[in-house]
């Protein structure tokens, strides 16, 4: 299973995004968070949660500051088989979240079949799983007439 890594973030209003977004587009805007970018999924052939970083695969010595230990202990049943969850892993950085340490919060989910991300709507099976924190959309919706870039 190879690792599916997260698209680079688009920064509007620079040079490289003018005619990415279009009138009528859908979007969803994000707080961004100060944490450690992570993602996890469910490895059906090996029945095990494997962990990542931005560019590695984790273990037991390379942990992310416990995010491997944190994926090693969620239950497997609720966690959708194909899906690559996407997020923040809250470690102490230049911003501290004392009372979030620790915890990863959802930005994404990547379907691995249909090579497609989807909707916060798949977030664990029989719906939002207890677990899973997800930052905050502070917008969402068409791109309004006049506003593409």
């Amino acid at each position: 299973m190879e690792q599916k890594k997260y698209t680079d973030v688009i920064r509007f209003g620079h040079q490289t995004t003018e005619g990415i977004f279009n009138e009528g587009n859908f979007i969803i805007i994000q707080e961004k968070l100060d944490g450690a970018n992570a993602s996890f999924r469910y490895d059906e052939e090996t029945n095990n949660i494997r962990a990542f970083s931005r560019n590695m695969e984790l273990h037991e010595e390379e942990n992310l500051h416990g995010f491997f230990q944190w994926t090693q202990q969620l239950p497997k049943e609720e966690i959708l088989a194909g899906m690559v969850y996407f997020g923040e892993w809250l470690n102490p950085h230049k911003i501290k979240y004392p009372q979030y340490e620790k915890q990863f919060f959802l930005f994404d989910l990547y379907d691995t079949v249909a090579c497609r991300i989807c909707g916060f709507r798949y977030r664990g099976k029989g719906g939002a799983a207890t677990w899973l924190a997800s930052s905050t959309g502070l917008l969402s919706g068409g791109i309004p007439r006049g506003r593409a870039s």
